[in-house]
């Protein structure tokens, strides 16, 4: 599906936001490490500096929006040149394409972020939205004359991106824990998989996967409890960011996330895990 253009041809950001407050770390290809972010919001925003013409927003926990689309969050932006695919974590962002700023209420817990921007294609624009139909995204604002697909049937989608980026989709009537019998599945090396779990534990033990407890990144230490963040990582170099839990309640939910084969930040990963 879509179109594959080499490394050079791609850029990718990585950042995760600590719970209470703005701050986080975001990843730094010059020092080949998490490097300190003091405001996620501003890191989010520079992405959008460039001129984009049109957009699609997705999330599935928006005010005065109850429902039961895909548990998948995300901006899809792009130009004559450019698409920008944006995945995260936090409930009710943006309000609009015009203010990408998190709320307030929404900074308690930490977060989770991964951008690429890639060449424009027809054929790739195309093969992103077909991911979202997938996964039932929960489109609430678009700046688009593209025409959506009626009806996909595919219960699994695996979209490469590039050499090293791929994404999955996987459908709501696909029942099945997306860390254990997809990504474990289809890369089998040991896991480490830190996600959102309240009172949903999955509680059937896989060889391959552990869930994170605890977290550090310098002198900050914080617990699994406090972060909504979806993410995971190899003993290889292979690590994930998405949007769906690892917990029994996401069976039934549509989402996904990319799998992206990078050793510096898969190290850099592997460095935050306490216990």
């Amino acid at each position: 599906m879509g179109c594959c253009i080499t490394r050079d041809e791609f850029v990718s950001r990585v950042a995760l936001k600590f719970p209470h407050g703005k701050e986080g770390v975001e990843y730094s290809e010059q020092l080949n490490g998490f490097v300190p972010c003091k405001d996620i919001n501003k890191w989010i925003q520079e992405i959008y500096k460039k001129s984009w013409t049109n957009w699609i927003l997705y999330n599935d926990d928006m005010k005065d929006s109850h429902h039961k689309k895909g548990h998948c969050k995300g901006i899809v932006a792009w130009n004559e040149s450019h698409i920008s695919w944006l995945c995260h974590s936090v409930p009710n962002f943006p309000i609009s394409f015009d203010h990408l700023e998190i709320l307030e209420s929404e900074l308690i817990y930490g977060q989770s972020f991964y951008n690429i921007i890639l060449p424009f294609h027809n054929d790739t624009l195309s093969s992103i939205v077909q991911q979202l139909y997938i996964m039932q995204a929960n489109i609430y604002i678009m700046n688009t004359h593209l025409s959506f697909p009626k009806k996909i049937n595919k219960e699994i989608s695996t979209l490469l991106l590039t050499d090293n980026v791929t994404h999955i989709a996987k459908s709501p009537h696909h029942c099945i824990d997306i860390y254990s019998e997809c990504i474990a599945q289809k890369y089998p090396c040991n896991w480490r998989v830190e996600t959102w779990k309240r009172g949903h534990e999955i509680h059937r033990q896989i060889p391959n996967m552990k869930d994170v407890i605890s977290l550090q990144y310098q002198n900050f230490e914080y617990s699994e409890k406090q972060d909504h963040s979806k993410w995971g990582v190899s003993d290889t170099d292979y690590f994930w960011i998405g949007d769906l839990n690892r917990m029994t309640s996401q069976y039934h939910r549509g989402g996904g996330g990319f799998i992206c084969k990078n050793k510096d930040i898969s190290v850099a990963f592997r460095s935050l895990i306490k216990q």
